[in-house]
Order: structure tokens, then C-alpha cells, then sequence
């Protein structure tokens, strides 16, 4: 028993903390370790996050209604973007009777607000993967310029230009940083 008692007080002793002597060094390491991993902790939880907001989208392309008005907006937007007379539109399979409603839609609209004819044509022949959630990409007659208005593309877009804004929500302002543009 009085074995047990004095492995025991030996253990409570290492793990002390004010028992334990440090050179500056090794304090310094032990302190650039603990800011890593409280880093890595906050990565993981922005990944986490970012995750749940991609199984989100997934939801979003089940519903019809909502997925062909987005898809309306995706092409719209693309057409603004690319400015060309001749667009090739590539999909997922399973959206190209959406994206050919999106299209008929917008091209008056389009024709309308840049006074410009345009011809668009749905790549039948090269899907985009069907595990993305949806969204389009778009490319010009010779395939030089591309507009990627995938929901994917989207969301990481949205998440690089407001993750500072994310970062100060989730875990507060840094006291560290004296620019916050």
C-alpha cells in the first residue's frame, strides 16, 4: 500500500507544472507547440464548417425550385462575365434540362441590357462530375476563357475573401493584429 501511495505522489510530482524547470528554450518550444496546436484546432473547426456548408449546397441542388433559380442566376451571371457572342455551357447530366431553361430565360434578358446577340451551346459531349453539387462552368467559343460558377467554386470564393470576418466571429478579435482591411 505504501508502495502504491509513493508511485502515486511521484506521478502528481511529474505532473506538476510549478515542480518543472525550464531553460528559456525549451519554455519557448513548449509555447510555440501549444500555439500550433490551438491553430490546428481552429483550422480543423473553419474545415468542419466549411464541410457542413458544402453538404448545405448538396441540399439546395435536391430542390428543383430553388436549384433552376440559382442555376437562372449562375448563367446569367456567367453571361455578364464572359461578354462573348458564342458560349459553351458545361453541366452535370442530370442538369441539363435546368441549365437549357436557364438559358432561354437569360438570353433575352442578356440581349436586352448589352444590346448583343449570343449564341450559347450545352457541351454534351463533356459533363462536369456528378459528385460536385451543380453550378455551371462557362467558356467562350475557343475554350480561352472560362467562368466557373460551380456551387464548389462558389463557396471556396466566399470563404477566402470572408474568412477574416469568419475568423473574428468564431473566435474573437486578435489583439496580435493591427490591420484588420
Amino acid at each position: 500500500m505504501r508502495r502504491r501511495k509513493s508511485r502515486l505522489n511521484s506521478i502528481r510530482k511529474l505532473f506538476d507544472v510549478s515542480t518543472w524547470s525550464f531553460n528559456g528554450d525549451q519554455m519557448s518550444n513548449l509555447m510555440n507547440q501549444a500555439r500550433l496546436k490551438v491553430l490546428k484546432a481552429r483550422d480543423d473547426m473553419i474545415m468542419d464548417m466549411l464541410v457542413e456548408a458544402r453538404q448545405r449546397l448538396a441540399a439546395i441542388a435536391q430542390d428543383p425550385a430553388r436549384y433552376s433559380t440559382l442555376l437562372e442566376g449562375l448563367v446569367l451571371q456567367g453571361f455578364y462575365q464572359l461578354l462573348e457572342e458564342k458560349v459553351i455551357i458545361c453541366c452535370r447530366q442530370q442538369d441539363v434540362e435546368m441549365v437549357q431553361d436557364a438559358v432561354n430565360k437569360n438570353i433575352p434578358i442578356f440581349k436586352e441590357a448589352v444590346k448583343k446577340n449570343i449564341v450559347v451551346k450545352i457541351d454534351t459531349n463533356h459533363f462536369l462530375p456528378s459528385s460536385i453539387c451543380g453550378g455551371v462552368e462557362m467558356y467562350n467559343d475557343n475554350g480561352k476563357i472560362k467562368v466557373s460558377n460551380t456551387l464548389e467554386n462558389r463557396l471556396e470564393l466566399l470563404a477566402q475573401q470572408m474568412m477574416p470576418e469568419i475568423r473574428v466571429s468564431l473566435f474573437g478579435a486578435n489583439p496580435n493584429r493591427k490591420f484588420t482591411d
